[in-house]
């Protein structure tokens, strides 16, 4: 063992200078019979000429050289040497050598078949890839390691055997070699094997697999399913994924695109970054209990997936998760989620209902974006809120109801969803945010909750059927064209806390002709185009604040100003608020007998116990 440790260490010593010396063009020394040479120290190495594709037909490597009356053994096939040789057919490799370098046979397309001599103790990364007609590679019995991607693409390969020497191998050696029907590790290897005639390559010690092919049977007793373990194998139909399984690391079954069978094992807990991402054959994924993450893009465009039931153990639901997925039509949601992730359901034109259980805390961004929901059913918490663009363009989307303790939309949340018919907005909400109602057309009205602070721009712009709007007392803040070009709008209150006037907040509301703003001191309008029209509206405004408006800049401009009284009968005490504070008041005044016409809450002209229930109904009912 001590002899191999120092091989290897020689070895990597030495492929790290090839590397170095033949990435440059034209790096060779010596030229004999055909076949480029640099010399090592003692040893000389196989490398390529001034271009790529130095090397036709059948080449056969001497096992020495002789240069300047110095005899050296060829010891290595260099990095890149017959790299882009689309003409070579067949190689003899002499047992001298130990070691084949980065790339040294890359896109060598025409060479069907390689036998490595027993001497080879090292293959590194891609040195082999892409050899599309290579169907037949025998690996010497001395190969210790293995570099990454070393048989990557290898269309034509349908059969390897590893052998017991192997100790070290590098990310998936028979990444996409789509045409493998036969996988093994030789009996007796200490670090890898294929038990149970699996046709695939496992880490025993961590009983990992890392390779496997067409026709692979996971075993019972494999933990993880290895990075890009079945990578892009068209031919793969169906796997079962045992219950020992804990673990699919990403792209583990990437682009397997005729996979239609697919079934989980109870012990799942994790799978990884797209991990099933094209697998576009697969029409149902059933997850089980013990399954708690679903990685980024992990069954992203797997167009045929109609079905996806989330088990209860589900409580992340990773970005791009099952985007566009364009046959899904079905989603049950376990009763663990807590959140779905940004972009997880975009482009699932075919959704039609989404109905996320109470205990879901967030939806990202872009979440269910140009989804096809008829129904939605937000759940009770959403604590973490609604990501921006997080139901952009659900077009058949008619009707939501959003859950108290949320307190902001955020920017597009419900635009272009323009049959949205209504919205059930919470007390709790305190802000509207970037066209957030953009172009929902079918919107006929609004109930604005009485705590909500700011509107920002476009929030309704272009909410063809909305017919009035009241702006609560609370709202101080409004963006630029909030309601422009609501068309239908005939009807608009501007709550009494508003101090300015945004640049077009009702631009070209051209049916708009009642306005009601409480302010008492004229907040200031940015330009004349905050209205439509001004000739034919009628503009009421406090009674004391009427010459106010009538020289205030823009304001002046309303056809007809009038006053009116817009105290609120149940703030009986008079401060905006109508709260504990204005029942007490109320109390006080009818113990006292004492004549208040702020007392006569109901009109019947009676300062009784009636007006004190009126006010405690209108506390409870939040209609004040």
């Amino acid at each position: 063992m001590k002899s191999h440790i120092k091989s290897v260490y020689r070895i990597s010593i030495l492929v790290a200078c090839l590397v170095v010396s033949t990435f440059n063009v034209g790096a060779y020394t010596y030229v004999q019979d055909g076949i480029y040479y640099f010399f090592a120290g003692d040893m000389a190495v196989v490398t390529h000429g001034d271009d790529f594709n130095s090397y036709h037909g059948h080449v056969t490597i001497p096992s020495s050289v002789t240069y300047n009356g110095t005899t050296y053994p060829v010891a290595a096939i260099g990095s890149q040497a017959f790299e882009g040789c689309v003409d070579l057919t067949t190689i003899d490799i002499p047992s001298t050598v130990t070691a084949i370098g980065q790339s040294a046979f890359y896109n060598c397309s025409s060479l069907r078949s390689i036998t490595l001599p027993n001497s080879v103790t090292q293959i590194d990364s891609y040195a082999f890839s892409y050899c599309g007609a290579l169907t037949t590679i025998n690996l010497g019995h001395g190969l210790i390691v293995m570099g990454d991607y070393v048989f990557m693409s290898c269309t034509s390969l349908s059969r390897i055997v590893l052998p017991r020497s192997v100790s070290s191998i590098g990310t998936n050696p028979l990444y996409r070699c789509v045409s493998l029907s036969a996988v093994q590790v030789e009996d007796g290897n200490l670090v890898y094997d294929s038990r149970d005639n699996c046709n695939a390559i496992i880490e025993t010690a961590t009983a990992t697999l890392i390779s496997g092919c067409n026709v692979t049977r996971i075993p019972e007793g494999v933990v993880t399913i290895g990075m890009g373990a079945f990578n892009s194998l068209t031919g793969l139909l169906s796997i079962s994924i045992p219950n020992s399984v804990t673990v699919i690391e990403a792209n583990a079954f990437y682009g397997c695109m005729g996979l239609n069978n697919l079934v989980f094992g109870t012990g799942l807990k994790s799978i990884g970054r797209t991990a099933f991402w094209g697998c576009s054959s697969l029409k149902q994924v059933v997850f089980p209990d013990s399954l708690n993450e679903i990685g980024t893009a992990a069954f992203s465009d797997c167009t045929s997936l109609t079905r996806v039931s989330t088990g209860d153990g589900v409580a992340l639901i990773g970005e791009e998760a099952f985007k566009d997925c364009i046959a899904l039509d079905s989603v049950a949601f376990g009763k663990s989620i807590k959140e779905i992730g940004p972009y997880a359901f975009y482009g699932c034109t075919n959704l039609k209902s989404a109905i996320l259980p109470d205990i879901i805390e967030g939806i990202g961004a872009f979440a269910f974006f140009n989804c096809g929901l008829r129904h939605l059913h937000l759940g009770r918490n959403l604590s973490a809120g609604i990501g921006t663009y997080a139901f952009y363009a659900c077009s058949f989307l008619s009707s939501v109801t959003l859950p108290e303790g949320l307190t902001h939309v955020n920017d597009h949340t419900f635009d272009y969803c323009y049959r949205l018919a209504h919205v059930q907005l919470p007390q709790s909400l305190r802000g509207i945010g970037y066209e957030a109602f953009h172009r929902c057309e079918a919107l006929t009205s609004i109930d604005l909750p009485k705590r909500l602070i700011t509107i920002e721009s476009g929030a309704f712009s272009d909410c063809k059927s909305l017919a009035a709007v009241v702006l609560p007392d609370a709202v101080t803040q409004l963006g630029s064209s909030a309601f422009a070009r609501c068309e239908s709008l005939s009807r608009a209150t501007i709550g009494s806390k508003v101090t300015q006037i945004p640049d077009k907040l009702f631009n070209a509301c051209t049916a708009l002709h009642t306005v009601y703003c409480k302010a008492v001191t004229p907040p200031f309008m940015a330009s004349e185009n905050a209205f439509a029209s001004y000739n034919d509206a009628v503009l009421y405004v406090p009674n004391q604040s009427l010459a106010a408006y009538k020289d205030a800049f823009y304001w002046y401009r309303f056809g007809l100003i009038l006053g009116m009284d817009f105290s609120d009968p149940f703030d009986v005490n008079g401060d905006g608020e109508v709260n504990i504070a204005d029942v007490n008041m109320l109390i006080d005044i009818v113990l006292s007998g004492e004549e208040n016409a702020r007392g006569d809450v109901n009109g019947d002209h009676e300062i009784n116990i009636a007006d004190i229930n009126t006010v405690i109904d209108a506390i409870l009912s939040g209609s004040n």
